[in-house]
């Protein structure tokens, strides 16, 4: 490894230390009690050194949602990528939730506490950015969803409105795990929401 590239490695190695901090102190303290001194504590390096990677607070917090967005977007299309029906693409669409959720659980507590500022704030591009992508993540689900009903067959509902369903069982089963400080199954929550949707939706 050359100097540079040493150096590149450290400074990755650094900035995801920053995010990875940030995310915990934005988690369980909240966007608004939290300032760039907590997180300059956190990873032992001086507040002039977070502002070398990020312009200020806002920009800090929302990169963080950001890139674990793409992150998520990237998981699961290649999960929906092996799939062929529909009954598969629930099938994974509810594992690949429930999976991420739990391994990045400071991301959802964070996507859900502060929902209410991402939306009566509308005025900053990056919540806009992070707004239009969480859209781009709906459609990308509604459009996985439509193209893997079968032709011809007639369903009471829209592939939007089964994926918002998809979406929001897996958000109620994960607050639910929260709230029992993480005892809870998953792996049996993923099988019930399974179960109830197919049964329900008879693909």
């Amino acid at each position: 490894m050359t100097i540079a590239e040493r150096k590149t490695r450290e400074k990755e190695l650094r900035r995801n230390a920053m995010l990875e901090a940030a995310e915990k102190l934005f988690a369980k303290e909240g966007y608004h009690t939290t300032t760039m001194d907590d997180v300059a504590e956190a990873t032992d390096l001086s507040k002039g050194t977070l502002y070398l990677y990020f312009k200020n607070k806002d920009d800090l917090f929302f990169t963080i949602l950001d890139e674990r967005l793409d992150t998520h977007i990237r998981e699961l299309k290649e999960r929906l990528s092996k799939t062929s029906d529909l009954k598969e693409a629930i099938v994974e669409l509810v594992t690949e939730q429930l999976t991420f959720f739990e391994r990045h659980h400071y991301f959802f507590r964070l996507t859900i506490a502060e929902q209410c500022k991402i939306e009566k704030t509308p005025g900053s591009d990056l919540r806009q950015h992070f707004l239009q992508k969480q859209m781009t993540f709906l459609m990308m689900i509604e459009e996985a969803l439509s193209g893997r009903m079968s032709a011809g067959k007639q369903y009471p509902f829209s592939a939007r409105s089964l994926a918002l369903c998809l979406m929001g069982s897996t958000h109620a089963h994960m607050m639910n795990w929260l709230m029992a400080g993480g005892d809870q199954d998953l792996q049996k929550s993923r099988d019930e929401i399974i179960q109830i949707i197919l049964n329900r939706i008879e693909v």
